[in-house]
């Protein structure tokens, strides 16, 4: 996970699990539903509503169908958020802006991370997404943050809510992890939710999961 908190959080914490109850019973029209699916689905999502996004902040197209959200430098911290204009009411929560980072750990792997800043803190709006949020059910709080967590493993990905806290992804690993997290400092008043890929991500994975790099 690539956290502002630098990186103490980055490694998913052990924690008590405390599941949240309710499930999206339908796929989600909303944004932050889209992108909770840590999938490629969120980019036709951002191309369904490139026109609206467009009022806020530049889209850029990546098919017919698909289209991203740029920043000015994704491996640069201070330039891998942009925010938008005025806020976006996505379903129950404002989105003010967007971000989109990768850090190289070297012999850990690289830290794929992208998301949204949203207006509020992270109980009520982890509450407020639940309705939106992708196998909600598996989201669970650790600390001060909530997650939902997978692995790649025998070509394809599997679910693993007890991810060990204070480790990194065995080499030759991939874990897929939201999160909803503080984005103080630097943002108050605002929660970042996002996914991470993490680990020894491929070349082959990226054009899947992230067709906008």
């Amino acid at each position: 996970m690539i956290l502002k908190k630098k990186f103490e959080m980055m490694l998913l914490a052990a924690a008590a699990t405390l599941p949240m109850q309710s499930h999206a019973a339908e796929p989600s029209t909303t944004l932050v539903g889209a992108l909770s699916s840590c999938q490629n689905n969120f980019f036709a999502m951002v191309g369904a509503k490139r026109d609206a996004l467009e009022k806020l902040t530049t889209i850029k197209p990546i098919s017919d169908a698909m289209a991203f959200i740029p920043v000015q430098d994704r491996v640069n911290e201070k330039a891998s958020v942009v925010q938008f204009s005025a806020p976006y009411q996505d379903g129950k929560v404002a989105l003010t802006g967007y971000f989109d980072e990768i850090v190289d750990l070297a012999t850990a792997g690289k830290y794929y991370s992208w998301g949204f800043l949203v207006h509020g803190n992270v109980r009520d709006v982890a509450k407020q997404l639940v309705p939106e949020i992708y196998e909600a059910g598996r989201l669970r709080k650790a600390g001060d943050v909530y997650v939902r967590s997978d692995v790649w493993k025998d070509g394809h990905w599997q679910k693993n809510d007890q991810l060990a806290g204070g480790t990194i992804p065995q080499p030759g690993t991939v874990e897929r992890v939201l999160l909803i997290e503080d984005a103080a400092p630097d943002f108050p008043g605002a929660v970042r939710v996002g996914c991470s890929l993490q680990g020894s991500v491929t070349v082959e994975m990226l054009k899947s999961e992230r067709p906008d790099i």
